[in-house]
């Protein structure tokens, strides 16, 4: 994880594009570091009651990228997950770019029972595959609410 103050990095540095993760004040207290990957991808790992954070911010490529770019961001993403201690609480924070609907195939412990959508894009493949490798699930398909709350 990178240790330096935020203002030196973004001087350093030029940004044209990427991903971000906006904190309180009380909350940089129990920082302990960050990483940006890349312009998809950043860490950020802070100290929790009973065990350390990591969350990962990330933004997928969109549906009509190629699909190199695609297997190249996941495949890092896989390699971010890697890294971060077992025992570590893991939160992704993503904009996945995919429609993921419920079609009750094999992937059915990965989308809720209040899944939004029927339908999907091809952005599902790459992401259930993920989420199958890592052990993770869609957690708002988990909860109902009420339709003026949900957003396709």
């Amino acid at each position: 994880m990178i240790k330096q103050p935020f203002t030196q990095w973004i001087m350093n540095d030029k940004h044209e594009q990427g991903v971000g993760l906006v904190i309180g004040q009380k909350v940089t207290k129990t920082l302990i570091g960050w990483n940006p990957v890349n312009d998809r991808i950043i860490t950020v790992c802070f100290h929790s009651t009973c065990t350390k954070t990591t969350v990962v911010q990330v933004y997928a490529p969109v549906e009509d990228s190629n699909s190199e770019d695609r297997d190249a961001f996941y495949d890092q993403l896989h390699d971010v997950f890697d890294e971060i201690l077992c025992h570590d609480h893991k939160v992704l924070l993503a904009n996945m770019t995919a429609l993921l609907g419920n079609n009750g195939d094999c992937f059915q412990h990965v989308v809720g029972p209040f899944v939004i959508v029927q339908c999907t894009n091809d952005n599902v493949a790459c992401l259930r595959l993920f989420y199958n490798l890592i052990g993770l699930c869609t957690g708002n398909s988990y909860f109902q609410y009420k339709m003026i709350h949900k957003k396709i």
